[in-house]
């Protein structure tokens, strides 16, 4: 416990202010479907623990999509541990046949000009979430602010400084009242310190004086692919929660009631995707089953028609398929994220 607290009288107040904004940070950040805040420790009847807590920060989307920089190591360091990286680098072999890694199907990754790195870009419009972990002190918020840990894996050494930066600023301007409800709320709106974002596991910028360690491309890697997944699948949720018109009957259905193809993200209701699947399988024309968006060639993924065929016609489509020409249709696959 702390001694200046308790001599100043101010523990049983301080503990209080904390039990009253915990609650508080429950009561909005906790519902049925999504619990944001857990409790990891609580102030105990003996009083010989302190309240720590663990917040999910969901960042919100912004206007304007944010483009993603992409540099993986190409190949394994020859002489590991080096001081100079860069030397190490460019010491080893390069394999110009070995292919990229596959991330997602819209993202396609080229070999750098030194040929050391796969690099790319893509563009997200809602960042994955990520972790605060905040400590009261005995003495929060009557005079010292909590402890607090960031665990996010997308943003830079440098990005970490400025937010432990401001969040400090942050209590410092709010005189000694609770400052949690007030941290997650500028994280969720002003997280991202640059204005680009890079995932590179081999920067050399120096940060307090001290390089930051290479980052292991597995793990790169699963940070980028959970990236792009979970944009999707929140594009997917935004979708689904709004009202859409349907580009061949012109008729306006939530989005629930809709298939986007993939490729092109031209969505149609259900209605009219059976119809327009079950004529041209009917027709024997299963080359035509792209997008009827006009000037749009995207081919309908195999998931939508046998989402709106019969077992009977969807067995037809594909011993159809099978008897056209790979060279005048290319190879159907279920939508990749």
């Amino acid at each position: 416990m702390d001694e200046l607290s308790c001599k100043e009288g101010h523990y049983d107040h301080n503990l209080q202010e904390q039990k009253d904004e915990v609650f508080a940070l429950q009561e909005i950040f906790n519902t049925e479907e999504d619990e944001k805040l857990k409790i990891l420790s609580q102030v105990t009847d003996e009083k010989d623990s302190v309240f720590s807590l663990l917040i999910t920060i969901c960042p919100k989307p912004t206007e304007e999509e944010i483009q993603v920089h992409v540099a993986m190591q190409a190949i394994e360091d020859a002489e590991e541990g080096k001081d100079d990286l860069r030397g190490a680098a460019a010491a080893a072999p390069v394999n110009v046949e070995a292919k990229p890694p596959h991330l997602a199907r819209d993202v396609p990754l080229s070999r750098s000009i030194s040929g050391q790195r796969w690099q790319g870009t893509f563009k997200v419009k809602f960042l994955l979430p990520f972790n605060l972990i905040v400590t009261f002190p005995p003495s929060y918020p009557s005079s010292d602010p909590p402890s607090f840990h960031l665990s996010c894996d997308w943003l830079t050494p440098a990005q970490h400084m400025a937010i432990e930066l401001m969040l400090r600023t942050l209590w410092s301007e709010a005189g000694s009242m609770p400052i949690v409800f007030t941290w997650v709320d500028w994280l969720e709106n002003n997280c991202l310190i640059e204005d680009q974002k890079s995932f590179n596991e081999k920067r050399l910028k120096k940060i307090k004086g001290k390089r930051e360690a290479p980052r292991d491309c597995s793990l790169i890697y699963q940070t980028l692919f959970s990236s792009f997944r979970y944009n999707q699948e929140k594009i997917n949720e935004e979708f689904c929660q709004t009202i859409h018109l349907c580009e061949i009957c012109y008729d306006e259905f939530p989005g629930t009631q809709f298939f986007r193809i993939h490729e092109c993200l031209h969505a149609f209701c259900h209605m009219c995707m059976q119809a327009f699947c079950e004529m041209h399988t009917k027709a024997g024309t299963v080359e035509e089953l792209r997008c009827p968006t006009q000037k749009c060639d995207s081919i309908v993924s195999p998931y939508i028609i046998q989402a709106v065929l019969t077992e009977e016609a969807y067995n037809r489509w594909e011993q159809l398929l099978l008897q056209v020409s790979p060279y005048s249709i290319p190879a159907v696959k279920r939508d990749e994220p």
